[in-house]
């Protein structure tokens, strides 16, 4: 706090009320620009981390789908076809 003495007014409620500090054009512009920064800032970090989240319950979603898919086995590696001489796509002997 500083050392200056604050002068009091009285106000319409009977009591009293700090003056407000005299703040330069100058310092009030770059509080404004600082708050308007830290805003920016937080927006920013605020949409990396929604971005995160997409991106890790879109991969969860996936993940929980193909676990959850019949899994699909070839022709080829039924084991009726093992052995067989017939194994190509096209039905012809190797």
């Amino acid at each position: 706090m500083s050392d200056e003495p604050v002068t009091q007014r009285p106000n319409f409620a009977g009591g009293f009320e700090k003056e407000r500090k005299v703040v330069s054009a100058h310092d009030e512009l770059e509080e404004e620009i600082h708050t308007e920064e830290m805003a920016n800032e937080r927006d920013r970090q605020r949409s990396i981390q929604n971005h995160k989240m997409k991106r890790c319950c879109s991969i969860s979603n996936k993940l929980a789908a193909a676990m959850s898919a019949p899994k699909v086995v070839s022709p080829s590696a039924k084991p009726d076809n093992i052995g067989s001489r017939r194994n190509r796509a096209d039905g012809k002997k190797k």
